[in-house]
């Protein structure tokens, strides 16, 4: 059921702008604003009721009705970003709509009730011409999140409309910035994966390289007016092979664009097409044949013709930027694709193979900031993801770190790395926050800088802010399993269990096969007492994961031992004293199952070594809850203090 606006309201005018409720418009200075149904909707209800707390739920029920058979939670998110960009306004510094964390919303901008106009006024602002409204100034957001917005094509299984309502519901608020005056409208992007004209060829890197590199370039351009779409996202959306239209506007982008890629030799032709989202009409398509070699400058020339052709102006500066990111060497960029191209496989062998070529890639030239950056970044996140030995990857990732910034402090990748194993493997943790914030500062549309200083907010105990930087990364990236695994994370160690099943159920049908998002689903089912769900989701975790790990071992174990199944969470210590003979096992893992059995020597024994090797699964001690029975232990909070950790919540 949905509820109108009464016909009697009056109309309210806040700052410059104009609510004409029986009009059902906003006005700008006399200038219509075109808002949708439930965004307006949405700013009705927070007028009517300013002031005061308005739940999420009752925004549901007041948008969509009680009986509502869809997720609408982050399509509450839509509407409030759709409507904070009609007024000017932005999450970080709110004039008019406040966040209450974990609650709602609160209208908080003064508000002076004016005498309704007449009727003949009203018929006069119904019918105001489209040429009249002022833009509204931010991208371009995803359609309602409703069943009757679904093209024929979601109608093909029941995961296709599964997934494609998740992507509807999924784009919502956007990191806002103040508009410049007078203002112009955004606009947004989706990369779709280029194909190649070689079917089973060994040009994939090539292909995957060129199209993650237009990708980069274009979030760089302009981070003011032009929002891009990470490519996690696009390719999840692309699964169910909708129509342009219908991806586009799942993923709520004005603009998409395709690409081509035929190798043969010394050369490389690629086609490039832009496509308007609203309609599917190509409004631009070039076709470039260059040598290998030139492929620098190519990818250059792409970007800066997609720029003029929605209508950017490229600042001097960031051209510059553009310029400085990539090599001069061609043999060096080659190596640089090749290590991406693996990077991306995300296994143990891929990773060694990535780790060469970017150590190829620096040794041809020692000024190449963005192979650094990489380089730092696989070895540092190997410490987390493959168990690598801190004592072994630490020091390299940190001067990797150091190289790609002393070459070019403003790549963004250069400070994301730097912020990377400032966090994971240095414990700066605040150090590591303001490194993301310049990153996202040079590259507003850095999905990772996003998400991990999420992470880094959420394990110093700034809970609030942490689900604020999630949200924007989940603009950014709405269909990505890892992005929805952080945001289970986040929302588990906020104690929000309702929030963390939510995101875990979402990484896992984003994407069936992702080991990280089965073991938060497992963790999540755990902490709300679905233990033999727990257990069955862990069993899914270590198949994905090729075989078991220490993560899967260490977590069955301390679940069985916290069910008084102690046989069993035995059987997992001697699982991973099994592995440890084979190759590096964090003794975390231990101390996590120790602690489940409720041995507190054995337990503190095993954090003590984990702090001598910088065990980086300590980062989590914190605010994860598994620890919370010992946080009133002396050497518990002796140990964190060693660690340095920082604290900003409770």
């Amino acid at each position: 059921m949905q509820f109108p606006p009464p016909v009697s309201s009056p109309n309210w005018r806040f700052g410059p702008f104009e609510l004409d409720v029986r009009a059902y418009q906003l006005r700008l200075e006399g200038r219509a604003i075109r808002l949708e149904r439930r965004p307006m909707d949405l700013l009705i209800l927070l007028v009517e009721r300013r002031g005061e707390l308005v739940t999420r739920q009752e925004i549901v029920e007041r948008l969509w009705g009680r009986d509502v058979f869809v997720d609408v939670d982050t399509g509450v998110s839509t509407a409030v970003w759709k409507v904070r960009a009609a007024l000017r306004d932005s999450a970080d510094s709110s004039r008019y709509i406040e966040t209450v964390p974990g609650r709602g919303y609160r209208f908080a901008a003064p508000v002076e009730a004016l005498h309704p106009r007449g009727d003949d006024d009203q018929r006069l602002a119904a019918s105001t011409p489209e040429r009249s409204e002022a833009p509204v100034p931010g991208p371009v957001p995803a359609a309602d999140a409703s069943i009757g917005a679904l093209g024929p094509w979601q109608m093909k299984t029941g995961a296709a409309v599964a997934l494609m309502l998740l992507v509807a519901a999924s784009v919502a608020t956007l990191l806002n910035r103040s508009a410049p005056s007078p203002p112009s409208q955004a606009v947004s992007i989706a990369v779709l994966p280029f194909s190649s004209s070689e079917r089973g060829g060994n040009d994939q890197y090539l292909v995957d390289g060129i199209s993650d590199d237009t990708v980069a370039s274009l979030s760089q351009i302009d981070p003011t007016h032009l929002r891009v779409i990470a490519r996690s996202s696009v390719e999840a959306a692309q699964r169910a092979s909708p129509p342009v239209v219908d991806l586009a506007d799942a993923l709520g982008v004005t603009y998409l664009v395709q690409g081509r890629v035929a190798a043969e030799g010394d050369r490389v032709r690629v086609t490039t097409t832009l496509v308007r989202g609203k309609d599917g009409r190509e409004i631009w398509s070039a076709t470039y044949d260059r040598a290998l070699t030139e492929l620098r400058a190519l990818q250059r020339e792409v970007s800066m013709a997609i720029a003029g052709r929605v209508r950017l102006e490229v600042a001097p500066e960031r051209l510059a930027r553009l310029d400085r990111r990539q090599t001069e060497n061609p043999a060096a960029y080659d190596a640089y694709l090749h290590a991406r191209y693996f990077e991306n496989q995300r296994n143990r062998e891929s990773v060694s193979r990535a780790i060469q070529f970017y150590q190829q890639a620096v040794g041809l030239d020692p000024d190449y900031a963005l192979a650094w950056a990489g380089l730092s970044f696989t070895y540092a996140a190997s410490a987390i993801n493959s168990d690598a030995d801190p004592g072994e990857v630490t020091s390299r990732a940190r001067q990797a770190a150091a190289n790609a910034v002393r070459a070019n402090s403003e790549l963004p990748e250069a400070q994301f790395a730097a912020g990377y194993v400032q966090w994971l493997l240095d414990w700066d943790w605040q150090g590591a926050e303001s490194a993301f914030r310049r990153a996202i500062a040079l590259d507003a549309s850095h999905v990772a800088a996003h998400r991990t200083r999420g992470h880094v907010l959420s394990q110093m105990g700034a809970h609030s802010e942490a689900e604020l930087a999630m949200e924007q990364t989940r603009t950014l990236d709405p269909l990505s399993p890892m992005t929805y695994a952080l945001s289970a994370q986040v929302a588990y160690q906020a104690r929000d269990n309702a929030a963390a099943l939510k995101y875990a159920k979402r990484a896992a049908l984003v994407d069936s096969r992702f080991w990280i998002g089965h073991m938060q689903l497992a963790q999540a089912y755990a902490q709300t007492g679905e233990t033999d769900v727990a257990l069955e989701t862990l069993t899914d975790a270590a198949r994905f994961s090729g075989g078991e790990n220490s993560k899967t071992i260490s977590l069955r174990g301390y679940i069985l031992a916290r069910l008084g199944r102690t046989v069993e969470a035995r059987e997992a210590l001697h699982a991973l004293s099994a592995l440890a003979r084979e190759r590096y096992v964090p003794p975390y893992a231990f101390a996590l199952v120790h602690g489940g059995l409720g041995d507190r020597h054995a337990v503190f024994d095993w954090l003590n070594r984990a702090l001598e090797v910088r065990d980086v699964n300590l980062i989590f001690l914190p605010v994860d809850p598994k620890w919370d029975s010992f946080r009133t232990d002396e050497r518990f909070r002796a140990l964190l203090e060693r660690c340095h950790f920082a604290r900003v919540g409770s």
